[in-house]
């Protein structure tokens, strides 16, 4: 959070990405928004994906385009599938091992 009040009962909170990334064990799961995606992202080596194929209007944050980046690759995909009416799948990508 960027309020700097933020604080909720029962949970650790880290000011910086460095204390974050000091405390976190190896198998930590990120869980967003967009900004937390962003910074976290290339500490990840894998991703899963809830691919929602419908846009609401007013959207204005998106994961990043995993397709369109080399560092990933699509290992996986369930779906699609349906809830009431919005298609979705479950995607999961891995990092490529660096050249």
């Amino acid at each position: 959070s960027r309020d700097p009040a933020f604080a909720p009962q029962g949970a650790e909170v880290y000011r910086s990405l460095e204390a974050l990334m000091a405390a976190a064990p190896e198998d930590a799961f990120v869980i967003g928004g967009e900004q937390v995606y962003r910074q976290l992202l290339p500490f990840c080596s894998t991703v899963y994906l809830t691919r929602l194929e419908k846009v609401w209007e007013g959207a204005d944050a998106f994961f990043p385009d995993l397709d369109a980046d080399p560092a990933w690759t699509l290992v996986d995909r369930q779906g699609p599938l349906r809830h009431q009416d919005i298609s979705f799948c479950y995607d999961t990508y891995l990092r490529r091992a660096p050249r």
